[in-house]
């Protein structure tokens, strides 16, 4: 009897030795089709990163270089929104335009022509243009047109979008 106990033990472990080995090769085979899984995630996230610098850069071209301002002003005129153009139109670094009326901008005597347009803006809900004259930093005017849309924000709010056309 003492003879064949080791012999029952000795084959029980060498199984329990190779179920391990088994049991290591399956969790590293685990481990590298997880690792691959994760390679291709990366590469599609790497894949999805670039497609997203490359809209942002057509973005930037479109909107900030386009050859009209743009500006997204809220009900109360303060522009929340502007493209470099109208910036550049108007002689002053974008963030003078963020959070000031587009009222500031406008010529005094053409005032009650965007008041108007604006008003029926906010009311109808219809597209407006108007044609006013702009002041530069330097206090120089020149005519515009102002073509405004209604447009409901990410967060629901409603904002005009408006371009704005130099017709000198």
């Amino acid at each position: 009897r003492a003879e064949l106990e080791p012999a029952k033990t000795g084959p029980v472990q060498d199984k329990g030795v190779r179920a391990k080995n088994i049991g290591e090769q399956l969790a590293l085979h685990e481990l590298q089709v997880y690792q691959i899984e994760l390679q291709m995630q990366n590469m599609e996230l790497r894949r999805n990163q670039a497609e997203l610098e490359i809209a942002k850069e057509r973005y930037f071209t479109l909107y900030d270089l386009a050859p009209v301002g743009y500006i997204t002003y809220r009900d109360d005129t303060l522009i929340t929104e502007a493209n470099l153009t109208i910036a550049d139109m108007l002689g002053v670094p974008r963030s003078a335009l963020l959070q000031k009326p587009v009222t500031g901008f406008i010529l005094g005597a053409d005032q009650d022509i965007f008041y108007l347009a604006n008003k029926r803006l906010w009311s109808t809900h219809e597209p407006q243009t108007c044609e006013v004259r702009l002041l530069t930093k330097k206090g120089e005017a020149f005519w515009v047109t102002i073509n405004a849309i209604m447009q409901a924000g990410n967060n629901g709010e409603l904002s005009a979008w408006a371009t704005v056309n130099n017709v000198n």
